[in-house]
């Protein structure tokens, strides 16, 4: 009697379930995911990587800067400033590492890409400097300056550069135009000064030698200088 009682309501309770499955709206029924789709992962735009790649270069990891300057150089919809950016940064990355004919050549895509921007061809340059080409290294100084004449630091090295070729006045004319921008240039009165003990205008290079001891009390190369300076007397 008993089980004829529980069969009797466990009939009805699947009778009212099924009335309430047919009569809810299919939207609204929690139906169980069969498939687990993982969410897709978005690739960092090109700015980003660029920026990590530089981030990467600081902390002294080039393998893994050069990957990621890779992803942006091969990208076909980066744009020309992240495409600069990527060659330049490229370019340094391949000079710390003494390989100056690849730098030289991702300089160069650079400029093509930013040709009114002076650092690059500041770059450029000592990477051919690196080689012994100084004439291109001048030239690229040359065209560093026309960009931006306010920079010192390109006079100094263009004059380093004519010093070696041993165009001693021309290279003085550099270090003295550099020193009318920023007369607290230390390697300026040093270049200038034995650019000037070696065509012996001794009066200019006595001055210029004191003035960067002076101005570099602790100088690595004192002692030598001490020694030109005496030597002077």
């Amino acid at each position: 009697m008993i089980n004829k009682i529980i069969l009797g309501i466990a009939t009805v309770f699947l009778s009212l379930l099924a009335v309430l499955i047919i009569n809810t709206p299919t939207s609204s029924m929690a139906l169980p995911s069969f498939t687990n789709t993982p969410p897709v992962e978005q690739t960092p735009s090109t700015d980003i990587l660029v920026e990590q790649a530089r981030l990467l270069k600081r902390a002294e990891r080039p393998t893994a800067a050069l990957f990621l300057l890779e992803q942006v150089i091969l990208n076909p919809s980066s744009d020309e400033a992240d495409l600069y950016r990527a060659y330049f940064l490229r370019g340094q990355l391949y000079q710390e590492q003494a390989q100056y004919e690849l730098a030289i050549r991702d300089y160069s895509e650079a400029i093509t890409l930013q040709p009114n921007l002076s650092e690059v061809y500041a770059f450029r340059a000592t990477a051919f400097f690196a080689i012994a080409d100084y004439e291109a290294a001048i030239a690229d100084y040359d065209l560093a300056i026309e960009k931006d004449p306010s920079e010192p630091s390109y006079y100094v090295a263009r004059g380093i550069l004519h010093a070696q070729k041993k165009d001693y006045e021309i290279a003085i004319d550099d270090f003295t135009t550099a020193l009318a921008i920023d007369d607290t240039l230390a390697v300026a009165y040093r270049e200038r000064g034995l650019a000037a003990y070696a065509i012996d205008q001794i009066s200019l290079a006595t001055t210029d030698l004191q003035q960067y001891l002076r101005l570099s009390p602790n100088a690595p190369d004192r002692e030598q200088i001490e020694a030109i300076l005496k030597n002077l007397e």
